[in-house]
């Protein structure tokens, strides 16, 4: 490696290594690190190959003002693009929230841009916030920082709109990015803000509290037109509550706890995984098909109990199949079979 590196500099050329990096940016409390933040990216050039024991700093890349700059992590060689890919993260808190614009646009100022590295390889993948972020639109008009910490519990009738635009698309994206969702739920129903547990108006506890007693169901009908996804993620977390559980339903819970936690993995992650499994239908997932193919499944059934019933000849459901007298099976699998092809415009496959 040390002969190349020489070659290449005998020849009056500097060896660089281009480094594709994503910035994942929380703003905290509101956001956690198990979802994905607001993801920035940028592509640097590195006279070095970059690994996870490196931090990238510099006056062009201040950031929030990190000393030992940005840690590299999950650092990989992409071989067919001749790149390094790797990710870094960012935590603002402490400030008042309306400082938020500010903070992402001093980003963009140092070369970031929304997206991911993704984007070369999948070029269907698209940010949930978009590609663009227009800073105009939240543009407050007031200087004292004391004035801005208190946007955050005033009542809602004397805040700038621009803060309101501000916090709508916040909220939004606390659901969207897999972030604070009790949090997010308690921000909408009471339209308060807040940084420190001290600052919570009792409303505000009152309402993340009803939250996290809700149901799976409950929460996904209370999330603000929230992804499908969502709803699967809910569901299997719900299984994993101990509480008000017993007998085998109780030993499930704990085995699946135990699961995870052996694995270091989450829902989140598992549902992502499944999804990438199975591209071929990944446009069925989490898009309510299972709900259409059962009316259709209803549909056929009902056909099959009208032509019987016109026969006079009895005719019983059971879940998906049907109970006849033995004499008339043959007939029962063609009307079934027929009713099947007039639906869905094929015949199926019977074994």
């Amino acid at each position: 490696m040390s002969d190349d590196k020489d070659a290449i500099r005998s020849r009056g050329k500097a060896l660089e290594y281009k480094l594709e990096l994503d910035l994942h940016l929380f703003f905290t409390p509101l956001m956690q690190d198990w979802g994905d933040g607001i993801v920035m990216t940028r592509t640097l050039q590195l006279p070095f190959p970059p690994d996870n024991k490196v931090a990238i700093g510099g006056r062009s890349m201040e950031g929030d003002g990190q000393p030992l700059g940005y840690r590299l992590r999950d650092t990989v060689w992409d071989v067919d693009r001749a790149r390094f890919i790797a990710t870094t993260i960012s935590e603002h808190g402490g400030g008042p929230l309306a400082y938020i614009p500010d903070d992402i646009d001093r980003y963009f100022s140092e070369g970031w841009s929304i997206g991911s590295w993704q984007k070369h390889y999948d070029k269907s993948w698209k940010s949930p916030i978009g590609d663009r972020f227009d800073r105009k639109k939240f543009d407050f008009e007031l200087l004292d920082e004391d004035d801005l910490y208190e946007l955050e519990t005033m009542p809602a009738s004397k805040r700038p709109e621009p803060f309101h635009t501000l916090m709508s698309a916040l909220v939004r994206l606390l659901f969207i990015l897999y972030n604070n969702e009790a949090l997010a739920y308690a921000m909408y129903k009471t339209k308060t803000y807040f940084q420190d547990d001290e600052k919570q108006l009792p409303k505000f506890k009152d309402a993340m509290h009803r939250y996290e007693q809700m149901t799976s169901e409950e929460q996904v009908n209370a999330l603000l037109n929230a992804k499908s996804q969502r709803a699967a993620i809910a569901s299997c977390n719900d299984s994993l509550k101990i509480q008000g559980k017993s007998g085998r339903a109780l030993r499930a819970a704990k085995r699946l706890k135990r699961a995870l936690a052996d694995q270091e993995t989450n829902f989140a992650e598992v549902v992502a995984a499944v999804v990438s499994r199975h591209r071929p239908i990944e446009d069925s997932f989490c898009d309510d098909v299972g709900m259409r193919l059962m009316r259709i499944d209803s549909d056929i059934a009902m056909e099959v109990f009208d032509h019987f019933a016109q026969l006079g000849v009895p005719c019983l459901g059971v879940h998906d199949s049907f109970i006849v007298p033995a004499k008339h099976e043959r007939t029962l699998r063609e009307v079934m079979t027929n009713f099947y092809a007039a639906k869905l415009g094929f015949e199926p496959e019977l074994s």
